[in-house]
C-alpha cells in the first residue's frame, strides 16, 4: 500500500512537470542566484546558519526534481536529505548500497562548497578514478542546474589545469590515490597546485567515500600514511 501511494505521488509530480516545462529554466536561475547570495553571506560571516542549511536542502531538492528526478517524478527522500545535511556538517554516516549515495553526497558537497573559502572547491574523494568519473557524471546535471561548477582531477592534466581546478569555486571529484599523490608531488618540489599565489597552503573541505576502507584497509599505503 505504501509503495502504491508513492507511485501515485511520483506519477502526479511527473505529470505536473510535463505540463510546466516552461518553469524549469526560470526556477534554475532563481536557485543559482540564491546559492551565490548564500555563498557571499556565509563567506562574509564565516559560518552557516541552520536556517540557511535548511534552505539549501530545499533548493537542492527542487533542483533534483527538475533534473535527475524529472522523468520519474522523484525528489530526494527524507532520509537522503537527512544524510546529506549530516555530510555537510562533516559527520561520518553509514549509507547502504542502492540507497542513492552518489546523489545524496551531492547535497553534502554543495553545503561544504558554500562554507569553503573563495577560490577553493569542496572535494569528493572516492576509491578509484573510474568511480570519480562515474559519480561526477551522475550528478553533473544537478550541479549545473543549481549553478555549482564541477570537475575531475586527472593525473594527466597539466599543472596549470590542476591549479585552476583546485583553486576555483565549485566541487572536485578525484580518486583518493590521485589526489594524495598530486599533493605529495606538489609538496615535494613545486608548491604550486595546492598553494596560493602568496605561498600559503590551501585547506580543503573533503568528503571521503568508503572512509573505513581508505583509513583502515588501505592504511599501510604510503599515500594514506602521508
Amino acid at each position: 500500500a505504501e509503495n502504491r501511494e508513492k507511485n501515485k505521488e511520483s506519477g502526479a509530480l511527473r505529470r505536473w512537470i510535463l505540463r510546466n516545462q516552461h518553469v524549469i529554466k526560470p526556477v534554475g536561475k532563481v536557485i543559482q542566484e540564491r546559492l551565490q547570495t548564500l555563498r557571499e553571506e556565509i563567506s562574509n560571516r564565516g559560518s552557516m546558519l541552520e536556517s540557511e542549511r535548511q534552505e539549501v536542502l530545499a533548493l537542492m531538492n527542487l533542483g533534483f526534481m527538475f533534473t535527475i528526478g524529472k522523468d520519474g517524478g522523484f525528489t530526494y527522500r527524507d532520509g537522503q536529505l537527512l544524510v546529506g545535511a549530516a555530510l555537510g556538517d562533516f559527520s561520518v554516516v553509514e549509507f547502504g548500497t542502492g540507497e542513492g549515495k552518489t546523489y545524496t553526497s551531492a547535497i553534502g558537497l554543495v553545503l561544504q562548497y558554500l562554507q569553503s573559502p573563495k577560490g577553493q572547491p569542496a572535494v569528493q574523494l572516492v576509491t578509484t578514478d573510474t568511480f570519480a568519473a562515474d559519480n561526477l557524471k551522475e550528478v553533473k546535471k544537478l550541479l549545473d542546474f543549481v549553478g555549482v561548477g564541477s570537475g575531475k582531477l586527472d593525473a594527466n592534466m597539466s599543472d596549470e589545469d590542476k591549479q585552476k581546478l583546485l583553486q576555483s569555486d565549485g566541487i572536485v571529484y578525484s580518486g583518493v590515490s590521485t589526489f594524495f599523490f598530486e599533493y605529495l608531488k606538489d609538496e615535494g618540489d613545486k608548491r604550486k597546485i595546492f598553494y596560493n599565489k602568496d605561498g600559503v597552503q590551501l585547506q580543503y573541505m573533503i568528503n571521503i567515500d568508503e572512509i573505513d576502507s581508505i583509513l583502515i584497509d588501505q592504511a599501510a599505503n604510503a599515500y594514506i600514511i602521508s
